[in-house]
């Protein structure tokens, strides 16, 4: 079993063949056929939940089988369990003598060795000998004589004529019976070529098809003028010399990614100005993604490509814009009403905005003992009114002076004090 292997080769493989003896008897190997009128030769073997193997017995010492189940063909021991249960089975029917005078019958002309080399490529069909006279002259093509004695298969690398060799020993095996390990694999090597060859012929007319697909980029094809691409379209190529227009028809979310779209074309080696155009709907949700991207590309080139500390947005739904909502002059109605539907409503800061008002107002407090009587809450009108000769001037040094009527001190200092606190609030938070 280990021809040539050292000390711990040999105790591997004894190892091994331990594990399958023990194995024949926990997985209950049972005889399911026997030859007819003779111990040695073909038996059908089948374990608990496996369909039967056929199991060829040809001597016992030396021990010289055949199996065509998986583990006998892969372990290199030229023994398996199945093989284990034939041997317990003819040893228990008569004397080994009896047993020895014996002979298989059918001799196979094809044998294969199980057992691989410690060297070599290891390839399992130069294993196979012819054993019986001299082969035909259609076989003999793909032999050689042996030094052993026999011939030895030349196992060809090209698919089709590694099949054209499996088929031929098929053929000379007929059924298999006397090498059915042989026979296995012969069968699995011909269906796994045949496979093989598919896959190439397949592969093969598919690049032949491709071939014809092909259009040509660069230079400018005069047959392509337009390319539809999506979002993998975006990166990795170079159209410069190609288009000189992009047309984004869906905006994504992430401004980077139109700028990479437009990269495509405007780069190194483009000659002609680039035109750049955003199909938007503006009745549905495509014209607010084209603002949310012009915010962000907006702030990208205040931060990053601007030359002043400012950033300017188009549009703005924070706390600040509505608070200048509040201040701004009665005068200017129109334009407050534009602002207003400009900014998306956000209820949640218009309750918070409802509560500074009403914390300012001081005709809801509670009468003190000693205070004065407060004076009754002004009207909406008197409110805008007060608030409409508010005048703010940046001073030399920075900072802001608020000029307002007499009159509208008090209101306005409780609009501020509550302002005051809110913003704490979201300080804390």
């Amino acid at each position: 079993m280990t021809r040539g292997g050292d000390w711990p080769v040999a105790r591997d493989a004894l190892d091994a063949v331990l594990r399958r003896c023990a194995s024949t008897h926990t997985d209950d190997i049972q005889i399911a056929g026997r030859p007819r009128g003779r111990l040695l030769g073909l038996y059908a073997t089948r374990g608990l939940r496996a369909r039967p193997y056929r199991t060829l017995l040809r001597r016992i010492e030396p021990l010289d089988g055949s199996c065509e189940c998986a583990d006998f063909l892969r372990n290199s021991l030229g023994l398996c369990k199945h093989l284990v249960a034939v041997v317990e089975e003819v040893v228990s029917k008569g004397p080994r003598g009896k047993v020895e005078r014996q002979a298989a019958s059918d001799p196979a002309p094809l044998r294969w060795d199980p057992v691989r080399p410690l060297t070599g490529p290891g390839d399992w069909l130069a294993r196979v000998r012819w054993m019986d006279g001299t082969p035909d002259r259609d076989l003999r093509r793909w032999l050689r004589p042996a030094p052993e004695g026999g011939w030895s298969v030349v196992a060809p690398d090209k698919p089709s004529r590694r099949l054209a060799l499996v088929d031929r020993l098929l053929g000379a095996l007929r059924d298999g019976k006397s090498e059915p390990a042989l026979h296995a694999l012969l069968r699995e090597e011909r269906a796994r070529l045949a496979r093989q060859i598919q896959t190439l012929s397949t592969r093969k007319r598919l690049r032949h098809a491709l071939h014809f697909l092909k259009q040509s980029l660069y230079p400018d094809d005069p047959s392509c003028r337009v390319l539809f691409a999506s979002d993998a379209g975006g990166v990795g190529l170079n159209l410069q010399r190609a288009a000189s227009a992009c047309i984004n028809i869906e905006l994504p979310w992430n401004p980077a990614v139109i700028e990479q779209r437009i990269g495509r074309i405007y780069r190194l080696g483009q000659r002609l100005p680039i035109d750049v155009y955003n199909l938007v709907s503006e009745p549905g949700i495509e014209s607010r993604i084209a603002d949310i991207v012009g915010s962000k590309q907006a702030l990208f080139t205040g931060l990053f490509d601007g030359t002043s500390d400012e950033v300017a947005f188009e549009r703005s739904g924070t706390f600040l814009s509505r608070l200048e909502r509040l201040v701004t002059p009665a005068l200017a109605p129109a334009q407050t009403r534009a602002a207003d539907v400009a900014a998306p409503e956000d209820a949640a800061t218009e309750r918070e905005i409802d509560a500074v008002v009403a914390a300012g107002d001081e005709s809801r407090d509670a009468p003190g003992i000693a205070g004065p009587p407060l004076e009754p809450m002004p009207s909406a009108a008197e409110i805008q009114r007060l608030v409409s000769g508010v005048t703010v001037r940046r001073t030399a040094q920075g900072g802001l002076v608020i000029e307002a009527p007499r009159e509208a001190a008090s209101t306005l200092g409780a609009l501020f004090s509550g302002m005051a606190q809110l913003l704490q609030a979201a300080a804390a938070r």
